[in-house]
């Protein structure tokens, strides 16, 4: 069988939790948080983890226990109503207490994001000379993506390229370490790249996991930065430091 060869373990506490999870499948809907189907959400949310699983990322406890959570209101709501409410008052929603989480995290998220914004003006009314790589890479690709960004990025490139990735025996296994040399070359071969770009040459499914714990382990180690220009658009992949001719 295929396997992935200097295998990188990324632990998961290195970026957001299952509120910026649930938060990003939310919006990726365009739904409002009050609307949530939780059957929806739930089976979304389990695919991500389940792909976690599979790329070997070490999913922290948090993210388990938000699955469970989820999976007990998603059972309570399929139960009747029941016929002894006093009053004939509504019965709580199973949902109540997480919306009430992921308002009160949202608030938080957005105040972050001002804050950066407000970094960023800072920056450019008292900055430093721009290195090549930021004159090339654009000054409009200024928001750092999170691990979910890239996740839900990955899981775009799996179902459209479903038919070209899927399982091939090779004689050789996938060098991570091979791929992360690859993908620097590349971005300083161009100045900065579409993450979708980088996995056109993978042919199988083990690429494209090579590919991208390669992508994770050079952003993890600040070699590389992946961004957007707005939430939710393209991720371009641009280098930390000036190329070196």
């Amino acid at each position: 069988m295929n396997r992935i060869d200097d295998y990188i373990r990324i632990k998961l506490e290195l970026f957001e939790g299952p509120l910026d999870l649930l938060l990003h499948l939310i919006r990726s809907q365009q739904i409002d948080i009050s609307a949530i189907s939780i059957a929806r959400i739930t089976d979304q949310y389990l695919e991500t983890i389940e792909l976690m699983k599979e790329l070997d990322l070490d999913v922290a406890g948090d993210f388990l226990v938000m699955a469970a959570t989820l999976i007990l209101i998603k059972s309570r709501m399929l139960l009747p109503p029941s016929e002894n409410t006093a009053d004939n008052l509504e019965e709580e929603d199973p949902r109540e207490e997480l919306i009430r989480r992921l308002k009160q995290y949202e608030l938080f998220k957005e105040a972050s994001l001002k804050l950066e914004d407000m970094e960023q003006i800072r920056h450019r009314m008292y900055s430093r000379p721009s290195t090549p790589d930021e004159i090339q890479g654009g000054k409009d690709w200024i928001i750092d993506v999170s691990l979910v960004d890239l996740l839900t990025a990955l899981k775009d490139i799996i179902i459209r390229r479903k038919d070209v990735i899927a399982h091939i025996v090779r004689p050789s296994p996938v060098s991570v370490r091979e791929k992360m040399t690859r993908i620097l070359e590349l971005i300083r071969e161009n100045g900065t790249l579409l993450f979708s770009e980088v996995f056109d040459d993978a042919s199988s499914r083990q690429d494209v996991i090579a590919t991208f714990l390669a992508i994770l382990e050079l952003v993890r180690t600040q070699l590389i930065r992946a961004r957007q220009r707005c939430l939710m658009s393209d991720i371009r992949l641009v280098l930390c430091k000036p190329r070196q001719e």
